[in-house]
């Protein structure tokens, strides 16, 4: 368990990234005056350290920590200062220079009144002292509550979950599961609001080993894997094999040793790649017992000297991993090595006779010692530790039976307190409820007096407008029809009668002998004979796009064509026509009007644009006719376009027929006329 207090109080300080070229570029750029460069040591220091680089974080965190001394910038001396402490409490290598790190960053931070820096010391302060002097929960309780005093003042939500995170672990050792959770969850729904997922990697992994104690699996599975989610996401590979272990644990607790070992095996692997000796001790002596277990005891033993040899490497003297021990106990008993498992036993029992809260281990000691006295003959003796041991299993059976009472218990209160929660909530709704039901009961009886005089007043309006409205169709109709007829009267004059007297005309001209006249009668003959011949054409194609046969027959694509081909006929203008996807025709009063539109529009190109090209685009997209007429010519105001006879014209025919028209003109960049009609 003092073990487990180990990796919860380490947890909360890891994030995850490798260093990337970016800060090493960001390095070589910022000069030594620059703050920036002591952000960027530091965030090189934390990169390195991540990955399981400590000799390099702590070189780039003591230059840090030099540079800002020199600028006077205490914000990053400080987090240098923190770092090293964080770096500190993964190896336990120099543990007085991290106690001296922190007094100098409370004493700048003091004579600097920064409240927070001061809070964050007292913070490191306490997670130092339970990683050193785990006996001492006092001092460290009390760190732990100035520097939440400070957080709560300052605001520093992000700073306040952490605590509540620290305290839910001391929480957890002392066996108070339930107020241990509850202070998980907060701190878990702090850091969820304010979105920080680096925080988060290490609360869901400590709420779920706090699940795992009171044997909520399931839940405990839940945050382990929402928690490797994220550890995968930021490349956190030390969040990953204590994930690795807490699984294992998960899995042998029920009885799925397969499971377990590839966990601790993983687990194992980034240990070693990470170079994090406390930590592998921890996993070598888990997978030495799976493989127990499995009866594979030549690897169970191989893998318990390697957890012996890394734990003894670190702690010199006569220092003991009780995991360790435990597991010499059993093997030597299934070799028969009766006298070294007394031996291993009895140096154990040794050593935790006046720590009443290790139970497991007591129990443990004990029947290895009976068991092996009873296969030495010494029957006296493995009574006397078998009693001791029945006393002890009896006692670790009270308190697992409390456990999971503790468990039920902690469920029922959970349950209770968010449906005392949701009632609260929903008292408070239906209140708020009948308000509102009232007011809108009042609002509801005026309403449906206004609405029932406003059903009554629209019938009566809707009435008089469909009867307006057949009426003006009626007219509309009528008009189109009287339209239609002077048209083809008109058409019909220009070409039987106008026509054929300019052609008589022009025929006329041409029969004249013009061999004996001077020069300047030749040339004024022959100019009479051209605007002969301009009059002849202008006539026919005013009579033909009157009411252009092709319209009536065809529809809006062929007589286009056929007007643009007769206009590129009669001179240097560029007419082009294009239509995309005119699956249907228009109804006759549609394309009469939007054909008539494109004539004003060209009249407008040809009488005063100066255009060189006029180029004309149909299409039917989504039950909506689009029409475009663009030109290049010399543009206009955007006002004044809007403002001309010739846009009203162009105007009043689109809204006849429930369309919109838009204009758009500036000077020198020519003008373009867009149409949009709705299709049936």
């Amino acid at each position: 368990m003092r073990n487990l207090l180990l990796i919860l109080t380490i947890l909360p300080t890891l994030a995850g990234a490798q260093p990337g070229d970016s800060l090493f570029r960001a390095l070589k750029s910022q000069a030594a005056s620059d703050t920036a460069r002591v952000n960027t040591l530091n965030a090189l220091s934390h990169a390195y350290w991540i990955s399981g680089e400590d000799s390099l974080a702590k070189i780039y965190c003591l230059q840090a920590i030099g540079l800002a001394k020199k600028q006077g910038f205490l914000k990053g001396e400080a987090n240098a200062r923190f770092q090293f402490v964080r770096i500190e409490m993964d190896v336990l290598d120099k543990v007085d220079d991290a106690y001296a790190h922190l007094d100098t960053v409370d004493r700048k931070a003091r004579e600097a009144g920064d409240e927070l820096t001061r809070g964050i010391s007292f913070f490191r302060r306490a997670q130092l002292v339970s990683m050193t002097e785990m006996d001492r929960p006092e001092p460290v309780d009390s760190l732990f509550n100035l520097a939440l005093d400070i957080f709560r003042k300052g605001s520093a939500k992000h700073w306040e979950a952490m605590v509540y995170q620290e305290k839910a672990g001391m929480l957890g050792w002392e066996g108070k599961y339930a107020q241990a959770i509850e202070l998980y969850l907060k701190a878990r729904r702090m850091l969820e609001s304010l979105g920080d997922e680096k925080a988060l990697r290490a609360t869901l992994p400590n709420l779920g080993v706090t699940y795992t104690q009171v044997e909520m699996y399931k839940e405990a599975l839940e945050c382990f894997d929402k928690a490797e989610q994220i550890a995968r996401k930021n490349n956190d590979i030390r969040i990953l094999a204590f994930l690795y272990n807490q699984k294992g644990d998960v899995f042998k607790k029920q009885n799925e040793p397969e499971k377990a070992l590839a966990s601790y095996t993983e687990a194992a692997k980034i240990y070693e790649s990470t170079g994090s000796a406390q930590f592998l001790t921890s996993a070598y002596a888990r997978i030495s017992d799976v493989y127990f277990k499995l009866g594979d005891y030549t690897r169970a033993w191989t893998f318990n000297q390697r957890s012996d040899s890394v734990f003894k490497a670190h702690n010199p003297g006569d220092a003991l991993y009780h995991f360790t021990q435990i597991n010499y106990g059993n093997l030597y008993l299934q070799q028969k090595r009766y006298r070294d498992a007394i031996q291993s036993a009895g140096r154990g029992l040794n050593r935790i006779e006046e720590a009443s809260e290790m139970l497991n281990e007591r129990s443990n000691y004990l029947r290895q010692l009976s068991e092996a006295y009873k296969n030495l003959g010494s029957y006296s003796l493995a009574y006397d530790y078998y009693v001791r041991y029945k006393a002890a299993s009896d006692s670790l059976l009270n308190d697992e039976s409390r456990q999971r009472i503790m468990a039920s218990n902690m469920n029922y209160e959970l349950d209770k307190m968010k449906s005392a929660k949701e009632l609260e909530i929903q008292q408070l709704e239906n209140r708020q409820l009948v308000r509102t039901k009232n007011a809108l009961l009042l609002a509801g009886l005026a309403a449906i007096c206004i609405l029932v005089y406003i059903l009554w007043a629209n019938k009566r309006l809707r009435k008089y407008n469909e009867q307006l409205v057949n009426k003006n169709r009626e007219i509309e109709m009528a008009l189109d029809r009287g339209q239609k007829i002077e048209r083809r009267r008109v058409a019909s004059e220009l070409h039987d009668n106008l026509n054929t007297k300019l052609a008589a005309l022009r025929w006329s001209l041409e029969s004249m002998d013009t061999e004996n006249w001077d020069g300047f009668n030749r040339s004024l003959h022959q100019k009479l004979l051209e605007m002969a011949n301009d009059a002849y054409k202008d006539v026919r194609l005013i009579s033909h796009n009157m009411l252009p046969p092709e319209l009536e027959r065809e529809g809006l694509p062929a007589a286009f064509t056929e007007l643009v081909r007769k206009l590129n006929e009669l001179g240097d203008i560029r007419f082009d026509f294009e239509a995309h996807n005119m699956y249907k025709r228009l109804s006759k009063n549609e394309e009469h009007q939007l054909y008539n539109v494109a004539l004003e529009a060209i009249n407008n190109a040809l009488r005063h644009a100066q255009a060189r090209n006029v180029r004309i685009r149909i299409s039917i997209e989504e039950n909506t006719f689009a029409m475009t007429l663009s030109d290049d010519g010399k543009g206009m105001e955007n006002t004044s376009a809007r403002n001309g006879m010739g846009f009203h014209n162009i105007s009043n025919r689109i809204e006849s027929i429930g369309g919109k028209v838009q204009i758009e003109s500036a000077p020198d960049k020519g003008t373009t006329i867009s149409v949009t009609v709705p299709v049936a």
